[in-house]
């Protein structure tokens, strides 16, 4: 796997050509997967409150088997992930979005790299450098392929709030991201009421278990602390609803 990240002086130009081959790739694998005989399928995944849909195709002499194209939308009806598959695996360019539906990625499963990453809104980040903790600019952040989404679903689905006051709590989980890609710790920045960040804790340690892309300077990687925002909405003592980059 490799990082490929576009220069300033890639044009506009020549992202659109990039979108455009996208497109065209599409509809001619669309348009094979129909001559292949498949069947169109959707799949609402968790409770209510959560429940994810997948949209995508099988082929019908093998149900198991995904060819055509794929979308993922999130609880609040936005689209987070949509490429095509071939055979049962992913190939091609996948657009990756966060739960907004803003573009965060392109990755190209047939290069393995990662061809376009929406640059970070944060221009410092904490470093650890000679065992210390200071702040320096990054080549680019921590991060995973299929954007933050694919970390925050796992903290939607181990939130488990057995009480608390309704309202809109805005947290920020420090995740310590090693050089890597391992997370050694997990902590809150922000703190509401003990029950809640109790809750929210917990269910960050499932971060843990992700492997990230870790941050670089100078080409070289580092050691850094992450910050996930992380927005919860409580409505009732055990209601939560949105999580937001």
């Amino acid at each position: 796997m490799y990082l490929y990240s576009l220069s300033q002086s890639d044009s506009s130009m020549s992202v659109y050509n990039r979108f455009l081959s996208c497109l065209i790739l599409i509809m001619l694998v669309t348009c094979a997967s129909q001559a292949q005989d498949t069947k169109e399928l959707r799949k609402r995944s968790g409770s209510n409150d959560y429940g994810e849909e997948e949209h995508y195709f099988v082929l019908k002499s093998n149900k198991k088997v995904w060819h055509g194209s794929y979308s993922k939308v999130a609880p609040n009806d936005v689209r987070v992930e949509e490429g095509q598959y071939n055979q049962g695996k992913r190939f091609g360019l996948w657009n990756f979005y966060s739960d907004q539906g803003v573009l965060e990625q392109i990755y190209d499963y047939d290069k393995d790299s990662l061809l376009w990453m929406q640059k970070s809104r944060q221009d410092l980040f904490e470093v650890r450098v000679n065992g210390k903790m200071v702040e320096r600019e990054v080549d680019h952040e921590p991060f995973v392929i299929g954007g933050k989404y694919q970390i925050l679903r796992e903290i939607y689905k181990n939130l488990d709030i057995k009480t608390g006051k309704s309202g809109t709590y805005p947290y920020i989980i420090d995740c310590l991201v090693n050089e890597k890609g391992k997370v050694e710790s997990i902590s809150l920045d922000t703190k509401f009421h003990h029950t809640l960040d109790a809750a929210l804790l917990q269910a960050a340690q499932s971060v843990k278990s992700t492997n990230f892309i870790p941050a670089k300077i100078d080409g070289k990687p580092v050691t850094v602390i992450f910050p996930l925002p992380v927005l919860i909405t409580v409505r009732t003592h055990q209601d939560f609803r949105k999580v937001e980059n």
